[in-house]
């Protein structure tokens, strides 16, 4: 009989790299912590690509893959969230591009929503291990956030 000899993959050395890819993307500690103004740029800067994966990141447990608002988290919550794919259609014809990032960026209350549950992106993109974050970094992760719900429009 031939003995079968054990292979270990080199799960081991892939861990850093993952945990710094988890990091670069804004994954380390807090879900939808910014990334730090001096992580090098990423390969792929498409602003619809990154969007689409800060929308994985930080916006699907609620609003659902798809962006219909059937998250496995929205069940839980007091108020469904809405159903992003809508945007545009709920606004006669034409994205609502500074409603959105206000909302999303979320440090100016805004009345007419009520109370909020969704995070304030604005304040959590915006301090990285009790640092600041440069403004110009926080405000260009909301607008490929933006970039990417606005292609995901019905």
């Amino acid at each position: 009989m031939k003995e079968r000899t054990s292979r270990t993959k080199p799960i081991g050395l892939l861990a850093p790299v993952l945990v710094g890819v988890l990091f670069v993307f804004g994954c380390a500690g807090d879900a939808g912590q910014a990334s730090s103004a001096a992580d090098p740029p990423l390969i792929d800067s498409e602003p619809i690509a990154l969007g689409e994966l800060q929308y994985t990141l930080n916006c699907a447990s609620c609003h659902g893959e798809s962006g219909r608002g059937d998250g496995p988290v929205a069940e839980a919550l007091t108020t469904p969230p809405s159903n992003l794919r809508m945007l545009r259609a709920d606004n006669g014809g034409v994205f609502p591009t500074e409603a959105v990032v206000s909302f999303i960026d979320g440090r100016e209350e805004i009345r007419a929503h009520g109370t909020r549950q969704m995070p304030v992106w604005g304040n959590i993109w915006g301090e990285v291990g009790g640092q600041p974050v440069p403004e110009e970094e926080v405000q260009r992760r909301i607008s490929e956030l933006v970039e990417y719900l606005r292609s995901i429009q019905e």
